[in-house]
C-alpha cells in the first residue's frame, strides 16, 4: 500500500506535469510548423530550386524559406488551391488532421492543467480528468500524424 502512495507525492507529479507541458508544446509546434512534411519532387519545380516542397497543416514553406498560409497562396494564385479555406477543404484527410490537431491542443491543455493542479494541491486531484484527457490527447495526436502522412 505504501508503494502505491509514493507515486502521488514527491517528484512524480512534477515530472509528469513537465512531460505533459513539453508534449503539448511539441504538438502545437508540429501542427503550426510549415515544414511538418517535406516532399522531394525529384525534379526542379517552378520557383523551388532544390526540388523540395514543405507543407504543414496550416501553412507551407515559400521558395524563399518563409511560412505562407494557404489562404495567402490562394489569393496570389499559388500552391494553396483547394486548401485555402480555414477549416474545411476538398481533402478529407487534411480536414480530419486539422480537427485532430485542435482536439490534441484542447485535451493536452486540459491534461496539463489537471497535472499542475495535482502538483500544487496537497492531495492528488483531477486524476480521472488527467488520465482520460492524456489518453485522448495521445490518440488524437497519433491519428493526426497517421492521417497527415
Amino acid at each position: 500500500m505504501a508503494g502505491s502512495e509514493t507515486c502521488r507525492f514527491g517528484w512524480y507529479p512534477k515530472i509528469l506535469a513537465f512531460f505533459l507541458v513539453a508534449g503539448l508544446g511539441l504538438s502545437v509546434g508540429s501542427s503550426l510548423s510549415c515544414t511538418f512534411l517535406e516532399v522531394v519532387l525529384g525534379f526542379p519545380s517552378e520557383g523551388y530550386l532544390a526540388g523540395e516542397v514543405a507543407f504543414g497543416l496550416w501553412s507551407f514553406e515559400h521558395p524563399d524559406g518563409r511560412c505562407v498560409s494557404y489562404y495567402d497562396a490562394y489569393s496570389t494564385g499559388g500552391l494553396g488551391m483547394g486548401y485555402s479555406k480555414w477549416f474545411m477543404n476538398s481533402d478529407l484527410s487534411w480536414t480530419t488532421s486539422r480537427i485532430l490537431a485542435m482536439a490534441s491542443v484542447l485535451f493536452g491543455t486540459l491534461s496539463s492543467i489537471a497535472a499542475w493542479f495535482s502538483v500544487l494541491k496537497k492531495e492528488p486531484c483531477c486524476v480521472d480528468v488527467l488520465a482520460y484527457s492524456s489518453i485522448i490527447t495521445f490518440l488524437s495526436e497519433g491519428s493526426k500524424f497517421g492521417l497527415f502522412f
